[in-house]
């Protein structure tokens, strides 16, 4: 007779907010907020680290580390 088995499976990933903002730290809070706003599915359990790098379309790239 088969049973209904729950099982966890740890992934990792990372999530990526597109915004705009004048400066990083801007760029960083709206982020924030778009991740805590996103819509993860079945996932639980989440946990985010610092934000730690951005770039802009046109390429510019900024990495920060807290």
């Amino acid at each position: 007779m088969s049973k209904e088995y729950y099982v966890t499976v740890k992934i990792s990933g990372e999530y990526i907010a597109k915004v705009k903002a004048t400066s990083f730290e801007e760029a960083k809070e709206k982020a924030i907020d778009a991740y805590y706003d996103a819509n993860f599915g079945d996932l639980t359990d989440i946990n985010a680290d610092e934000v730690y790098s951005a770039w802009t379309e046109d390429g510019d790239f900024e990495e920060h580390y807290y």
